[in-house]
């Protein structure tokens, strides 16, 4: 009889518990072009409850029933915050979230690069050139290659194509 009991009631828990959650759904999109927004963080602020957007921008996200601020962030968009007031058995639907874009304005980048010229730059430099390549080294592999460079020494290990070794 106690088992039978015991039983019962934490069946009935567990419906509690289950009737104390609501479901929160809704759809994230880009604010300017409505292109649902794929991988975007749905989660209820101060808490580790949350989820992420689908391929079509759709989340579905089961929270307990008491207040509770829901977040929606995304790298590049500004947070989207909604206060919610679930009550019990009712499920919410936020419809479409557009997040609007935090474009910060930047002033261009340059690239630049700079090679070594032969008796000009005050690096010790070696090339190959391709005359060299083409007509002595054409068929052997890089290590090989780099042979013919002063101070440099490769070896052949024995095996197949490919397995020569830089020491």
């Amino acid at each position: 009889m106690r088992k039978v009991l015991l039983i019962l009631l934490l069946l009935g828990f567990g419906l509690y518990s289950a009737i104390a959650q609501v479901v929160v759904t809704g759809k994230v999109v880009d604010a300017g072009n409505k292109q649902p927004i794929v991988g975007a963080s749905v989660f209820l602020k101060g808490t580790t409850t949350g989820t992420f957007t689908e391929l079509d921008g759709s989340f579905k996200l089961t929270i307990p029933v008491k207040p509770a601020t829901l977040v929606v962030s995304f790298v590049g968009y500004l947070n989207f915050e909604k206060q919610l007031n679930p009550k019990a058995g009712q499920n919410i639907n936020l419809g479409v979230i557009p997040l609007k874009s935090n474009a910060i304005g930047l002033k261009e980048v340059k690239v630049v690069a700079s090679f070594a010229v032969d008796r000009r730059t005050p690096v010790t430099v070696s090339q190959i050139s391709p005359r060299i390549i083409t007509e002595k080294l054409g068929n052997q592999e890089f290590p090989e290659i780099l042979k013919t460079t002063p101070s440099i020494y490769a070896t052949g290990q024995v095996g197949g194509f490919g397995d020569a070794c830089l020491t």
